[in-house]
């Protein structure tokens, strides 16, 4: 069973620098727009992602959106 308290210190510590970690390795186009805002057209253009990842999307009767 998890705790719902607060994560001891040096716990809360791991937990933050894995999450920053994790922050550094994203593409730009996995970061937030301000991140993207400083780099330059050429470099957004060659990180574009080529295959979408596609998903699907219900309505509340059930039926696939797209």
């Amino acid at each position: 069973m998890k705790k719902r308290a607060r994560k001891p210190k040096h716990e809360r510590e791991a937990w933050l620098k894995k999450k920053q970690m994790e922050k550094e390795q994203k593409s730009i186009y996995e970061k937030e727009i301000a991140a993207q805002l400083t780099e330059t057209y050429f470099t957004l253009r060659d990180e574009i992602p080529i295959d979408p990842q596609w998903g699907f999307k219900k309505s509340s009767e059930g039926k696939n959106l797209f």
